[in-house]
């Protein structure tokens, strides 16, 4: 049996972790740490069905209370903007953008009827 616990890794069909688990486990079941009895012992890192369960409600309801605060953050972020826009730097931001546009607009008024023609020549 010890001629079976250590293999050599020319093996290329496994994992060498699985082959390190597999040379952890014989070398725990040799040293006193039998297993209790019972049902399949899960391997060591591994988790039962109920810490697995136990783990899944945990998760969830740690989304649930996340969820909620969230909300609660997103609701704060809202009623800021909404006082941000009531500004006097906003609204004069705002202005000066509206007036930016009108000069704009007023600009290309005033160019109609100024192009230049040229004789002989397509425009594309």
């Amino acid at each position: 049996m010890a001629d079976d616990a250590q293999t050599p890794p020319a093996q290329d069909d496994k994992n060498p972790l699985d082959v390190l688990e597999e040379l952890l486990k014989d070398s725990g079941s040799g040293s006193g740490s039998g297993s209790s009895g019972g049902a399949a012992p899960a391997k060591e890192g591994e988790l039962t069905e109920e810490e697995l369960a136990q783990k899944r409600l945990e998760f969830e309801q740690k989304k649930a209370d996340q969820a909620v605060v969230d909300t609660a953050d997103i609701e704060k972020q809202k009623a800021l903007l909404e006082t941000i826009t009531q500004t006097p730097a906003y609204q004069a931001r705002v202005q000066q953008e509206e007036a930016a546009v009108e000069q704009t607009v007023k600009n290309e008024e005033a160019a109609v009827g100024f192009d230049i023609k040229q004789l002989e020549h397509d425009k594309i």
